[in-house]
Formats: structure tokens, sequence, C-alpha cells
């Protein structure tokens, strides 16, 4: 799912499998959840600046 983010810029997760590996990577810091579209994810460094954290 990283390597997909890293990639295309954001990933969407399809399944509750893909969900928990989305979560499991956003409790590591590594990606962020579109605040929006909950199903969307992106990598921390490319996350859009509406969707960064302070």
């Amino acid at each position: 799912m990283l390597h997909v983010a890293e990639r295309d810029g954001f990933v969407v997760d399809r399944s509750p499998q893909e969900r928990q590996a989305c979560l499991r990577l956003n409790g590591h810091g590594l990606l962020r959840r579109d605040r929006k579209l909950a199903s969307r994810w992106y990598p921390v460094e490319t996350a859009p600046a509406s969707e960064a954290r302070p």
C-alpha cells in the first residue's frame, strides 16, 4: 500500500484488509487519511497542504 501511495501520490483502500494495512501505516506515521474521503490515503511526504497536520 505504501509503495502504491508513493508511486501514485495516493492510495484508496477497497477492502477491510487494505483498510487495516493503511491504518497500520498511519499508526507508524507513513500515511495520512484524506479528511473528506476516508478511503483515500496519502504518503506523509506528499500529503496535500490542506491534509497535512501542523
